[in-house]
């Protein structure tokens, strides 16, 4: 592939050619360039981006960068990205960048591939075609690439040219990320192009290009439009004194400072004698009419290969002799339409290539990919198996298609590109059901669940399980049980894609009738791994006795499975057992993780995925949030270099680590992680992102995040994770927004959906219902007593609806609890004590349950629901619990909030001293954190004993908040009747509570209790 087009004249780009050949410490540096170039042909830059409308000249600056490069001794090494939509192929530019290479330095090549085997898998040589369909180890494989071409550079320093970024695969924009993020030698640096104006708000090339740039060493330069003085200057040049200065300057006014259409206007008014077409694609299409037939068939021919083509090809395709081609080859190259290079051609831009392309009429386009068909069907080298599947599609070859699609997803799946090896399989799933291929008399053998199986499997690995959950639902809708094995299989992949989602459906039914299908005799590694998901159903439903004996079934099948695939099961067996074993002994689960860990890298990536993740969990769940954080970075990483960063158990382990570094405060660290404007993350892993990155918004007070939970709601229906981690912030969000009845709202949504999902009273539960009764005390402290009363009434059913989910929870791999002593009131009906079997988390949020429902009462100062309203003792001993539970569990945001809410009480009940200490911590933490609303509550609980300077006398006080706001009322001089109308009760009532008010204060009278209240802090200055 060329470096260069045709060697227009550069103007108007000087500035930008001295900033690019400073950053190669070739030439000046401009002041704002940050990296600097450093002695002996060593530069601190590692990339630079170029971007720019399309024909704005960057292809042509480029190329005059590398032309500078090459005279000063740089090796120039080029590759591009092509716009080949469902049908890319995986690291296209290095190919083609190492394809030079190899071409131009053959022993340099051989001498790489010896230093570094792995590069084969990206060579487009037969003899480098993987003959595997594993997982390559994509961290392995990066690092090679970095590797081999600081080797090259070895010799002499080298430039990486890849343009077109915008058209570029997911696997070669994580490998670019990969060497700007690692770090390139001193002697390397990537020089990449990308039209800008194709960067729309979703493109996943936008949000990386942002990062990178504020990566060390890594410069951005964007093109704009040429000035006017040197549009008229190039027109000039271009055609010399010919063109009368009239037409220079509607040539000038309809470029627009783009080099590309003043070449092009330009060659339009001289071929059409004058006269230029309006029409922008006619404009293209001016130097290709003017040329002789067979240059025109040639160029026509070539526009369906893409950007470029060898000459060896367009000989097999195009129909002519080798003399009558490179006739034709010369005539096209001397109308400025295609350049060549050492073995083809090449537009000399990719626009001019979509004009030829769009003009063929549909039959000259069936015929002429009917032609690279022939040419590509007996090709061997890697990559092939795309462009065979393109063509084939495009000459309606629907078999040839089909069986070339599921070829590249095969090489795609063998160099770690599981998003390509998706698109492929989509692809030939759709050519199966397609009509003409039903219709036709021979069908390819196409094994239709095995191929949904490998979509599925790629499908997971690219982090869509969703989508891998969609595709195996609709096969075993067309299967039943006389499809037998087939049928099993489908099933158990069924399980493993379903698990790591919160659905609906019965997993355990769908590994039950799996088992059914598939024979005991002879030992098949089917049998065994359908056996591997029913042992994985039992483990996930708690049913450990039936696990345990399926295990022993799916152990002996795996001893007398042969080869590499009965190690396999074992270590996945191990994995289960040690999921089991986590919730009675976590000690002995965390030692087989370990082992298990250890044994299986490089071997097993799954299990040891696994097994990283459930460590991390462990951690997590016992409270060691700084472990959990390090085992959770390590198996993202890991599956970073898996090439599966958004596979189950990699991507959930980022998330968690996100989560866990909420919980112990260190929020910055949360939104790191959850920044993923680089990375273009399936559709679900970022919902689940930015649910945890909801927490901080709300524990900041960002109110504008309100407006993300559209696109967050609908994540809930497929993974009930989601809406768990962000029901909690959205309900304070719209509690702080004045909209209590909002956040009741989506409290009922949420939970309705979980019980569909999970089961009545799961245990996240008790975390909703304790969030949404703080809002209720909050509103109850300002409502009517008849809003009171139903605040009050729905207190009760979050309690009730808490406890049970108390009640019936099940230890999970958690650090076991006593139960606390019980914290009852006078008329409660039920305990108040912790189960034994609820781990820290859930342990600390029912004791924040128990607080906020004594709260609620307390504030409302209403019952008539068969409940005292609790005295400031039960108060102080609940917030107290509240404290030391999340103290125990390290969540430091929802210590403070305890915190805050138990100086409170204090203050309330007198005790002045106290509830200043603890409340100067709560403020502490919120000031670190940021955390606006919980400054807001502290600063608002405070400023009423702030003013009244009230002192410490007696024991603590016991009024309630109805008794609290009569004796206000009482201080202010109102009479009952008065205070009756003004709460809208009834005389009687209010008697009753001043009498109460007054045996509570020791008081003889009302003007007494006025001036005790008043002493004790009890009422606002």
């Amino acid at each position: 592939m060329p470096h260069t087009s045709a060697r227009t004249p550069l103007l108007g780009r000087s500035g930008e050619l001295d900033r690019l050949l400073g950053l190669l410490g070739l030439g000046p540096q401009q002041p704002d360039a940050v990296p600097a170039p450093t002695p002996g042909g060593r530069t601190s830059t590692s990339g630079v981006l170029l971007s720019g409308d399309a024909g704005i000249g960057k292809t042509r600056l480029l190329a005059e960068l590398s032309d500078r490069a090459e005279s000063a001794g740089w090796q120039v090494l080029v590759g591009h990205c092509l716009d080949l939509a469902d049908q890319a192929l995986s690291y296209l530019p290095f190919r083609e960048a190492f394809a030079r290479l190899q071409t131009d330095a053959p022993d340099t090549v051989t001498a790489l591939l010896a230093d570094h085997p792995l590069l084969a898998r990206i060579l487009p040589s037969p003899a480098a075609a993987p003959a595997s369909t594993d997982h390559v180890d994509r961290a392995a494989l990066f690092e090679t690439v970095r590797a081999a071409l600081d080797t090259i550079a070895g010799r002499a320093p080298v430039l990486v040219v890849l343009e077109d970024l915008h058209w570029a695969d997911q696997s070669t924009r994580d490998l670019i990320g990969y060497l700007f993020g690692r770090g390139l030698g001193a002697r390397v640096v990537v020089a990449a192009s990308y039209r800008s104006e194709d960067l729309h708000r979703r493109h996943p090339l936008r949000g990386m290009v942002a990062a990178w740039s504020r990566l060390p060493g890594v410069a951005r330069l964007e093109l704009g439009p040429l000035a006017d003085d040197d549009v008229a200057e190039l027109v000039r040049l271009l055609r010399g004194e010919g063109l009368p200065e009239p037409a220079v300057r509607t040539v000038v006014s309809r470029a627009e400072g783009n080099a590309f259409y003043a070449e092009e206007l330009v060659a339009a008014a001289t071929l059409s004698h004058g006269g230029i077409p309006e029409d922008l694609s006619r404009l293209l299409l001016v130097r290709v009419d003017q040329l002789d037939p067979a240059a025109r068939e040639l160029v026509r021919v070539a526009s369906a290969a893409g950007r470029s083509v060898p000459h060896e090809l367009l000989l097999r395709v195009v129909g002519l002799s080798p003399t009558e081609l490179d006739d034709a080859a010369r005539a096209a190259v001397d109308a400025n339409v295609l350049v060549p290079h050492e073995s083809g051609y090449t537009f000399r831009h990719a626009m001019l290539r979509e004009a030829v392309y769009d003009d063929l009429l549909p039959g000259e386009r069936v015929r002429i990919h009917a032609a690279y068909v022939e040419a590509f069907r007996e090709a061997t080298r890697a990559g092939a198996a795309a462009e065979l599947a393109r063509h084939a599609k495009g000459a309606r070859d629907v078999g040839t298609a089909l069986t070339a699609s599921i070829r590249a997803g095969d090489e795609a799946v063998a160099v770690g590109g599981p998003d390509e090896a998706l698109r492929h399989y989509q692809r030939a799933l759709e050519l199966l059901d397609s009509t003409s291929l039903r219709e036709a008399a021979e069908s390819p053998e196409v094994d239709r669940a095995d191929l949904t199986i490998r979509a599925a499997d790629a499908a997971v690995a690219a982090g869509r399980s969703h989508q891998a959950v969609a595709l195996l639902k609709e096969a075993l809708s067309c299967t039943d049980d006389a499809a037998g094995e087939s049928r099993a299989a489908l099933l158990a992949t069924f399980a493993d894609a379903a698990r790591v989602l919160d659905v609906e459906d019965d997993l355990l039914a769908a590994t039950q009738e799996a088992v059914t299908l598939v024979p005991p005799e002879p030992p098949t590694v089917l049998r065994a791994r359908v056996l591997l998901a029913h042992v994985q159903a039992l483990v996930d439903r708690g049913r450990d006795d039936e696990a345990l004996r399926w295990a022993a079934e799916a152990k002996e099948a795996g001893r007398r499975v042969p080869g590499a695939g009965g190690d396999r099961i074992s270590a996945e067996l191990h994995a289960m057992m040690a999921k089991m074993r986590s919730r009675t002994d976590p000690d002995e689960a965390r030692r087989t993780y370990e082992q298990l860990i250890t044994d299986s890298h490089g071997r097993h990536h799954l299990v040891e995925l696994r097994s990283l993740y459930y460590l991390a969990i462990l951690h997590h769940q016992q409270g060691d949030f700084a472990a959990a954080r390090e085992v959770f970075g390590r198996a993202a990483e890991r599956g970073r270099q898996l090439g599966q960063r958004w596979a189950p158990y990699a991507v959930e382990a980022r998330v968690r680590s996100a989560l866990a570094a909420y919980e112990s405060g260190d929020w910055d660290a949360t939104l790191s992680l959850c920044d993923v404007r680089a990375e273009s993350p399936p559709p679900i892993s970022q919902a689940m992102l930015d649910a945890v990155a909801l927490t901080v918004a709300a524990g900041r007070g960002d109110r504008s995040a309100l407006s993300g939970f559209a696109g967050l709601r609908p994540w809930w229906e497929v993974d009930g994770f989601i809406g768990t981690v962000s029901g909690g912030p959205m309900m304070d969000l719209l509690a702080a927004d004045g909209d209590v009845d909002a956040a009741i709202r989506l409290h009922d949504d949420l939970v309705g959906l979980l019980e569909r999902q999970w089961r009545p009273s799961f245990e996240a539960r008790i975390r909703l219902s304790a969030v949404l009764l703080a809002h209720l005390s909050t509103a109850a402290a300002t409502a009517t007593t008849e809003r009171r009363a139903e605040l009050v009434a729905c207190g009760k059913r979050l309690w009730e609806a808490g406890r049970r989910a108390a009640a019936t929870a099940r230890a999970t791999p958690e650090t076991r609890v006593e139960p606390a002593p019980e914290k009852r009131g006078a008329s409660e009906p039920t305990t108040t004590g912790v189960p034994a079997d609820l781990g820290p988390e859930s342990a600390a949020w029912l004791a924040r349950l128990d607080a906020e429902w004594l709260r609620l009462r307390w504030v409302a100062g209403v019952d008539g629901r068969g409940f005292d309203s609790p005295d400031a003792a039960q108060l102080v001993t609940a917030w107290r619990a509240s404290v030391e539970r999340f103290t125990s569990y390290a969540n430091v945001y929802e210590r403070a909030r305890s915190q805050a809410r138990l100086a409170a009480v204090l203050r309330a009940g007198g005790d002045l001293v106290q509830a200043r200490a603890v409340g100067d911590e709560a403020r502490a933490t919120a000031h670190r954190l940021g955390a606006a609303p919980l400054l807001a509550e502290l600063r608002a609980a405070g400023e009423a004993a702030v003013r009244s300077g009230a002192r410490v006398r007696s024991p603590v006080a016991t009024l309630t908040a109805r008794e609290r706001e009569i004796l206000g009322l009482v201080a202010q001089g109102r009479s009952n009747g008065e205070i009756a109308r003004q709460l809208f009760i009834s005389p009687k009532t209010v008697s009753v509570h001043v009498s109460n008010v007054l045996a509570k204060l020791g008081a003889r009278g009302r003007t007494e209790a006025a001036a005790v209240a008043r002493d004790r802090g009890l009422l606002d200055a």
